[in-house]
């Protein structure tokens, strides 16, 4: 599986490689006893192992088996992983048979590999590519109005982080393989996105309701930060637009206060310190601009 195409490979050897490609996309390995799996690289959860601190590349799956009961090291496992990994562990059936480890296809209920199934992954794969390039080829453009934006350079700066799904929010952290909740720290109900906690949430909802002219008819049902910003550039006028850009700015830096200083700021105070903001910056570059 970790063979390389090489500098001059045949027609027989790039279709092998590219066959990898699927077979690895949806395949799964079934815990025996663990030898041959490795604990970080392997693919053997519904989800990417989260740690609470740094482990060995090398760790493999049989390390977190008590030898003699051969069921799960609960200890272990509790002390090196986060909750929701830990329990997937934990709910995986052992046998005391000493099985080998089993690599199994996840498309079909049977786990078997079939040609047909495999083209399904194969397109799905090709469709992921070009959905991709498209994205680049969007993310361009998106940069240029970010640039262009009339907002102080620091605010630029953070809407391409917030585009580019950059921003250290809890979802990200979490998928990074940092040991924190995934959980919005102010609602407790979905996922912390840069969609969610800039937009989509309560706490920012509260500020959002302050707003005036097109913002208030925007969906809240963007499906990222990527497509929440270029409907605003679609919506809104370019005024708007600095205005709602410096908002979410000043939003996260709300939320920064209230999860590391433990300070509250109240939803007028966040609206009105962002619209200062733009206007003492729009207002000293029109100053510079006529000197």
């Amino acid at each position: 599986m970790e063979a390389e195409l090489g500098h001059n490979p045949s027609y027989v050897w790039r279709s092998l490689l590219a066959a990898r490609e699927v077979i690895q996309e949806d395949s799964r390995w079934r815990v025996g006893n663990g030898v041959n799996i490795m604990v970080e690289s392997d693919k053997w959860l519904s989800h990417k192992p989260v740690f609470k601190g740094d482990v060995q590349p090398s760790l493999r799956v049989a390390e977190l088996i008590d030898k003699h009961s051969w069921q799960w090291d609960r200890n272990k496992v509790a002390g090196m992983f986060a909750t929701k990994t830990c329990d997937e562990i934990m709910a995986i059936p052992l046998s005391r048979d000493l099985r080998r480890d089993t690599l199994i296809w996840k498309e079909n209920r049977k786990h078997e590999f079939s040609v047909k199934s495999a083209y399904q992954v194969a397109l799905r794969l090709k469709q992921g590519v070009e959905a991709e390039h498209s994205r680049a080829r969007e993310e361009g453009k998106l940069w240029k109005m970010i640039w262009d934006l009339k907002v102080p350079p620091k605010i630029r700066n953070f809407m391409w982080r917030a585009v580019s799904n950059n921003l250290p929010t809890r979802d990200n952290l979490y998928r990074r393989g940092v040991a924190v909740e995934s959980t919005c720290e102010f609602c407790r109900q979905h996922h912390e996105t840069e969609a969610h906690v800039l937009w989509e949430c309560s706490f920012a909802r509260n500020v959002w309701a302050l707003a005036k002219g097109r913002v208030q008819k925007c969906s809240n049902n963007a499906q990222d930060f990527f497509q929440l910003f270029k409907l605003m550039q679609e919506k809104l006028t370019q005024e708007e637009l600095d205005q709602w850009c410096t908002t979410t700015w000043a939003i996260w830096n709300a939320r920064n206060k209230a999860y590391f200083q433990n300070v509250q700021s109240p939803p007028k105070v966040i609206y009105e310190g962002a619209l200062q903001l733009i206007a003492g910056y729009q207002t000293l570059s029109a100053t510079q601009a006529t000197t």
